[in-house]
């Protein structure tokens, strides 16, 4: 036992004097800051092999240009040339000399704001991980940072590695940054948590609060590591009001798209960077991601980056933006001039037969994930802010403002439509319940509105064994229809609708009273399909299809929302995305057949008014139209806007005749 606590009294006694050695060293001078490519490559600071082209980006992003080689400036010229033309874009911004010299000439050591549209496995991560690296070490070097950038001593400072979830966050680019410092002899002194979402490190002026605090007998009872690097979530509010150097957004093209909810990529950039507001010229944001939709946040920031004013200078010269394929990090790898003479024993990616048979097999999805190109394709088929308009309060009849809740009771006033689309058992199954109201439009002319009631989705992940239980469905879904009598149809996918079409029918004529609703399947071919699709974006272009944000989406975000906003429109047919966070539409396919069989009426007047708009107005007279045709140049504008009046008035009443659908 006293073997065991002299021992003990031993490593504490080291641990002290290790303490102190590095509490002196943290009254020392400061140290000089190395370049990019010492502090990454030198066994002092990172150890990290770079390749070549990596450390050309490098030195690009920290503005070296003093020690950029001529083999440096021969690629960079070869990327400014590549981005810009028509097709395939890869490079860098084109007139990124106009912008390095404008940093200069404003005081920045690097940019404020990298965009690195790189292919998958470009090693978009890596980059990230030694830059932040790099801007750890420099807080260290300030010595008191907080000090230096006129803030709060007990303020702790952030570099936040965002995901859309926490095991991305953990695993990808957090995971880069940990590693490179927690592998680093330089970091090894000033390391204190180091964690898989977490590490913090002590900077010399922390050493010395702490062996003040030694001095007077003291043990603080909070962490005292003011270097905070953290994974975060897209919706934590951790980040929110912290104090943050740089923040990373892992994977950004991939979050989702609008401002309907708190893990949406607009939402997620614009509350966390003011967090690096207090480091002015010194705080970066770095973006690496593989692209995906033109739609969102990471496409209009990658449009910023290269924008031009009238006189052709850069509208945003503390952007930059870097679009590789795959293997563009990696290219001369074995060229002797360009690695120094280095012998690399090969790349991690290469342009080979192997990704040239790739490429020949699926080239829509290589020219995205492996050539770093935006896909066309992918296109969203809805305008985004069209979708957000649906979900904002709207002036109803009465002339009041709405706003939209979900219903749990119908009222005997309106008739229902309800549609439910089972998918398989391992897939989502979503319904909804809208009925019409009529509201004038600024003319005073009224048309039917779609207002969604009801709405609700079933997910495999929700239930113990990852399938969704049918029967628990159709009970709940015999429950809504008890609330909503007047409910007039209610319809099934045809793929589904066998699965529990019998049994609603038979379920709801045992309920007392009887519901009367006509329970059917609802057509989805080809044809049908495109009509429902065009006249939903019609319906949602004239405003007239209204809804309440449900909670469904990840995170709780509105899952109607993503689904619309990422529907896209593939060889002539709109169908959901086979990759990237929204890869469902079960929902959206629910408003869309509620939208087109309540509009009905809307989208038949529309057609008429087309077809009178093409063709010669025919006067008409008592007892019907004439047979022959008159010539329109008898007519008045008078007599021709009555003619026009009349066919409405008829057209109005043989609607109202046939009840709607």
């Amino acid at each position: 036992m006293a073997r065991v606590t002299k021992k003990a009294n031993q490593e504490a006694l080291k641990a002290q004097d290790d303490f102190y050695s590095i509490a002196r060293s943290a009254l020392t001078t400061k140290k000089d800051l190395p370049s990019i490519i010492e502090f990454a490559e030198s066994a002092h600071f990172l150890g990290r092999k770079l390749y070549p082209r990596q450390q050309t980006l490098l030195k690009l992003i920290n503005l070296e240009t003093e020690l950029m080689t001529d083999y440096d400036l021969e690629v960079i010229d070869e990327w400014t040339k590549g981005m810009g033309k028509e097709g395939t874009s890869i490079g860098i911004s084109p007139d990124v000399w106009k912008r390095v010299d404008w940093l200069k000439a404003n005081g920045y050591k690097h940019f404020k704001e990298v965009v690195n549209i790189t292919g998958r496995r470009g090693g978009k991560g890596h980059i990230g991980g030694i830059q932040g690296a790099y801007l750890n070490w420099q807080l260290i070097m300030l010595d008191d940072p907080q000090e230096h950038y006129g803030i709060d001593k007990s303020k702790d400072i952030y570099i936040f590695c965002v995901a859309t979830n926490i095991q991305q966050a953990k695993q990808f680019q957090f995971a880069d940054l940990a590693n490179t410092m927690i592998d680093a002899p330089c970091f090894k002194p000033y390391i204190e948590v180091a964690k898989e979402y977490f590490v913090a490190l002590r900077t010399p002026a922390d050493i010395r609060r702490i062996a003040t605090f030694e001095a007077r007998g003291m043990r603080p009872q909070r962490l005292i590591a003011s270097i905070r690097n953290m994974a975060v979530t897209s919706n934590s509010k951790s980040s929110r009001g912290a104090t943050a150097y740089s923040v990373m957004f892992d994977e950004f093209a991939h979050m989702l798209v609008g401002t309907s909810g708190p893990r949406t990529s607009d939402e997620v950039y614009n509350a966390i960077t003011p967090a690096l507001d207090q480091f002015g010229k010194d705080g970066f944001i770095y973006i690496p991601t593989s692209p995906f939709t033109k739609v969102g946040k990471c496409y209009q920031l990658y449009e910023a980056g290269l924008m031009s004013d009238e006189n052709d200078n850069p509208m945003f010269p503390n952007m930059l933006v870097c679009q590789l394929p795959s293997w563009g990090p990696y290219e001369d790898w074995d060229n002797p001039r360009a690695t120094g003479g280095f012998n690399f024993k090969g790349a991690p990616q290469l342009y080979n037969e192997e990704m040239i048979k790739l490429e020949q097999r699926e080239p829509d999805v290589f020219k995205v994930e492996r050539l770093s190109q935006w896909a066309e394709v992918t296109d969203a088929y809805l305008n985004p802010k069209m979708v957000d308009r649906m979900f904002e309060p709207f002036k109803d009849a009465s002339g009041e403002m709405r706003i939209l809740h979900e219903q749990f009771q119908g009222k005997m006033a309106f008739m229902y439509r309800g549609h439910c689309d089972p998918s398989k058992s391992n897939a989502n199954t979503a319904a909804m319940i809208c009925h019409v109201e009529t509201i004038p439009d600024e003319t005073g002319e009224e048309w039917h509105h779609v207002i969604m009631d009801w709405g609700k989705v079933w997910k495999p992940e929700d239930y113990p064994d990852h399938q969704v239980d049918y029967e628990e469905i159709e009970e709940e879904l015999v429950d809504v229809l008890d609330k909503f009598r007047t409910t007039k149809v209610f319809s099934y996918d045809q793929y589904g609708g066998f699965v529990t079409l019998p049994r609603m029918k038979k379920r709801l004529r045992e309920l007392k009273p009887p519901h009367k609703a006509i329970v059917k399947e609802e057509g989805f071919q080809k044809a049908s399909n495109e009509k429902r699709a065009e006249r939903f974006k019609s319906a949602l272009g004239m405003n007239w299809v209204h809804a309440y944000e449900d909670n469904f989406g990840d995170g709780g975000s509105c899952l109607l929302s993503n689904e619309l906003k990422f529907l896209q429109e593939v060889n002539g047919r709109v169908r959901k995305q086979d990759t990237g966070p929204v890869q469902t539409k079960d929902f959206a396919d629910c408003l869309m057949v509620c939208v087109d069989q309540l509009l009905e009426d809307n989208f038949m007047r529309l057609e008429l008014r087309e077809k009178l708009g093409q063709g010669q107005l025919q006067s008409g007279a008592q007892g019907g139209y004439h047979t022959g045709r008159v010539n329109q140049a008898q007519l008045t504008n008078r007599q021709k806007l009555q003619q026009m009046s009349r066919r409405n008035t008829d057209y109005g009443a043989m609607t109202r005749n046939r009840g709607g659908r």
